[in-house]
């Protein structure tokens, strides 16, 4: 593994920078990439997140059930990070709605863009 990256131009951590981010489409119900089990509040999953090097976002583009994940090779000019989480909810008041997001961020595994 290498050494942790930024995750922004403000040095916050990996956990800091992807706690309360959307997992999954805005639209669509979260579920399982391999299964397609749904989500409610409080599930724990196991979420793939992505950064390219020359961006600053990371997306989350694969999120399991912690039965489903069968783990991730490092993909080269890819910051990458594989962490577990707890699915919560955010409250939009503007829209007077609410939308999941992550909590209890924790990494499993991360590795820079020169691995793979």
């Amino acid at each position: 593994m290498s050494e942790r990256p930024a995750a922004n131009c403000c040095e916050r951590s990996v956990e800091q920078v992807l706690t309360g981010l959307l997992p999954g489409s805005t639209t669509a119900p979260v579920q399982c990439t391999v299964c397609e089990r749904q989500f409610q509040d409080g599930a724990d999953l196991v979420v793939y997140a992505q950064r390219c090097v020359d961006g600053g976002v990371w997306e989350l583009p694969r999120v399991y059930c912690r039965s489903c994940f069968a783990g991730v090779e490092p993909t080269l000019g890819v910051w990458e990070a594989v962490v577990t989480a707890r699915l919560g909810s955010m409250l939009i008041p503007t829209g007077r709605t609410h939308r999941p997001c992550l909590t209890e961020v924790g990494v499993r595994t991360l590795s820079g863009p020169s691995e793979g």
